[in-house]
């Protein structure tokens, strides 16, 4: 099976040689889109993501911890995860 491009992308041609700063485990910390648009990264030591922040005009609109298998999104649990048997399941959407 080959595929072949059709020579079009769906990525805005600003973003495509977007440029992200990262940490000493080699992660991306941050996303500039340009006019205050980022997202922001936090990881522990271990390479853990902690939090992500989304800015729109500078302002943050979307702020993502996760904690153990728990997500909380703008300080509400989103998710919570449970592992049985080695396996992830997902409890609370």
């Amino acid at each position: 099976m080959s595929t072949q491009s059709t020579g079009t992308s769906s990525i805005p041609p600003s973003h495509i040689n977007l440029e992200a700063p990262h940490n000493h485990l080699n992660l991306p910390t941050k996303f500039d889109f340009g006019t205050g648009n980022t997202i922001e990264l936090l990881y522990d030591g271990l390479g853990n993501k902690l939090r992500k922040t989304v800015k729109t005009s500078g302002i943050v609109t979307l702020t993502q911890d996760y904690l153990h298998g728990i997500e909380l999104k703008n300080n509400t649990v989103e998710a919570e995860l449970l592992y049985l048997h080695g396996h992830q399941v997902k409890l609370i959407s």
